[in-house]
């Protein structure tokens, strides 16, 4: 009967020595053939054999007196353990916390130093708060000032021309900062007006575009000149002299790139000035003329930081000024790494 297998188990584990049970003490009485046995050192016996089965087997509840498990043939499934908290997946470059029983109780990714964790583009002209992601150690910065409006070309008389200059591009800059705040003012500076259709006006500087206090900032680009009346046998050009430094790059600071002039010859020439390229986009494409009557508009920037183009006006009668293009609004762009 498995009653008397568990009682032969163990008599086995409370013998004396060293195969006894290391939380039973030897059976109490000792029995020899042929001698009769009383019934109370019988029943003390087994009162042993219960106490020791209570504290060696495994039984329902809390087995906190188990201080070993040997020998097991079936696996223990994740059902059967208790949860840690951890949440299951994959985890990049992980910290983890091993708890006092060997198992992780704790696991959190972190990013490798020098990794990429976001880009954040600003290209709408106005102001702005930039806070720090999380995990972030370096910020790489550019800014790029907003480009200059290019210049209008007047109405003429006959034979008359007039022309404007495109608007220099706005300046860029980079810089690298290692010890980050929590939060910077983002400045985008706003793309200059071009020059209005009611005159000789040149066109309008972009704005200045900057990162943090101090700053590293770049100045917008200048606006184009405009040439006036040009009447028969006489030349001039509308040229921009101005320049968009750029102060506060730890890795460079460059002015904006220059535009075009626009040229006209009172003999029948008109020939507008494109806007400057910035970084990233092309400058507005110049109003030219191609004949006694023809007029033609600054063509807008179509790239942060890009200059707006002049006008021209060739007249065979009276005609109409003409506005000169407007320059794009700058960009600022952060970079924050782990």
């Amino acid at each position: 009967m498995r009653w008397l297998a568990a009682a032969t188990l163990l008599l086995g584990l409370t013998a004396s020595g060293a195969g006894a049970a290391p939380n039973c003490n030897p059976i109490p009485n000792t029995f020899l053939n042929g001698n009769a046995a009383d019934a109370t050192q019988v029943n003390a016996n087994f009162q042993h054999l219960l106490d020791c089965a209570n504290i060696n087997l495994a039984h329902s509840g809390t087995n906190s007196d188990i201080i070993e498990l040997n020998g097991l043939t079936v696996p223990i499934t994740s059902a059967q353990l208790s949860a840690t908290g951890v949440t299951p997946g994959a985890y990049t470059n992980p910290n983890v916390t091993v708890g006092a029983d060997g198992r992780i109780s704790a696991a959190v990714s972190t990013p490798v130093s020098g990794t990429l964790l976001k880009v954040d583009v600003y290209s709408t002209a106005g102001t702005v708060t930039w806070n720090k992601p999380t995990g972030t150690n370096a910020i790489i910065v550019l800014v790029v000032g907003g480009g200059g409006g290019g210049g209008s070309a007047r109405a003429t008389s006959s034979g008359h021309v007039a022309v404007g200059g495109g608007g220099q591009a706005g300046g860029a800059a980079m810089t690298q900062i290692t010890s980050v705040s929590a939060s910077y003012t983002v400045v985008v500076g706003g793309g200059g007006a071009g020059g209005l259709a009611t005159g000789n006006n040149a066109g309008a500087a972009g704005g200045g575009s900057s990162f943090g206090s101090p700053a590293i900032g770049c100045n917008g680009g200048a606006g184009g000149g405009n040439s006036g009346d040009i009447g028969g046998g006489n030349y001039a050009y509308s040229g921009n002299p101005g320049s968009s430094g750029c102060s506060g790059g730890t890795l460079f600071n460059a002015s904006g790139g220059p535009s075009d002039a626009g040229w006209g010859f009172g003999g029948g020439i008109a020939i507008a000035g494109n806007g400057a390229s910035g970084p990233y986009g092309g400058g507005g494409r110049g109003g030219g003329t191609t004949g006694s009557g023809s007029i033609g508009g600054g063509g807008n920037a179509d790239g942060p930081g890009a200059g707006g183009a002049g006008a021209a006006v060739l007249a065979g009668g009276s005609l109409v000024a003409q506005a000169g293009g407007n320059g794009s609004p700058g960009l600022v762009i952060v970079y924050s790494f782990s």
